[in-house]
């Protein structure tokens, strides 16, 4: 009698859980397993939950936090810096300090850098023939009339070149002319020389009112001026200033 009473019991709790199970309805710890993103197995009438990394556990002890294998180590990405990976290193932007891809992203050294010398400028080379002709005339030019505004030009003269400029004296109503030529035909028929600086220079005085042509040959280049000094003094502090032009070639 006492047996077949505990096997009444036994298949009413059998049919109980069936129809649990057949109508949807699940105990706590099934409902537990199921939230967790688990999949329930009935073995021998026990629900045992399997989980996403693969632990099983009996429902009722992962129900409780008795199934310490149920709860699995969280998936780690791995790390990346930009090109680099784990354990990576390489030189920073300043050549100085340098970066390594670590666990926690990237880590570069913070080392005070020397300063980049800046890059040493090529001089310019020293000009030669008539550019330094030029400037030496323009120099002098410009000391003597206390100007910036002397600066010769290159044009063509017929068969061959030449530099030109003027420069306008606010005491003079006629511009002063100044021209260089690279033509080798130097003559002394102006009626007048003298050596000015080591430089032989002749010029052709026309009158007390007329204008003065002065030339002189440097080399092989020769310059000739259009001037309206009149008084001996001045025409030869000019003349000077000509000369020290040649001087500085």
């Amino acid at each position: 009698m006492k047996y077949a009473v505990l096997l009444l019991t036994a298949l009413l709790l059998f049919g109980c859980v069936q129809q649990a199970e057949q109508s949807g309805l699940a105990n706590p710890a099934s409902e537990f397993c199921i939230a967790n993103n688990g999949t329930l197995e009935l073995i021998e009438g026990t629900g045992y939950c399997h989980l996403p990394g693969g632990a099983v556990c009996e429902e009722w002890a992962f129900y409780h936090g008795s199934c310490p294998s149920a709860t699995p180590e969280p998936s780690v990405e791995p790390v990346t810096c930009g090109i680099y990976s784990l354990g990576d290193s390489w030189p920073a932007g300043d050549d100085c300090n340098t970066c390594s891809c670590t666990k926690t992203g990237i880590v570069c050294t913070l080392m005070a850098c020397e300063p980049t010398p800046s890059p040493k400028a090529t001089p310019s080379p020293e000009p030669t023939g008539v550019e330094s002709f030029k400037g030496g005339l323009e120099a002098s030019l410009n000391s003597q009339f206390n100007t910036t505004a002397i600066e010769f030009e290159s044009e063509y003269y017929g068969y061959f070149e030449r530099w030109t400029t003027e420069y306008q004296d606010e005491l003079w109503p006629e511009p002063y002319s100044f021209e260089i030529r690279n033509k080798n035909d130097y003559r002394l028929g102006y009626g007048r020389e003298r050596s000015s600086n080591g430089v032989s220079v002749s010029w052709d005085s026309r009158g007390s009112t007329d204008v003065h042509w002065l030339e002189f040959k440097c080399g092989e280049y020769q310059f000739w001026s259009k001037t309206n000094l009149i008084h001996d003094l001045e025409f030869y502090e000019f003349m000077d200033a000509c000369t020290n032009g040649c001087q500085e070639k």
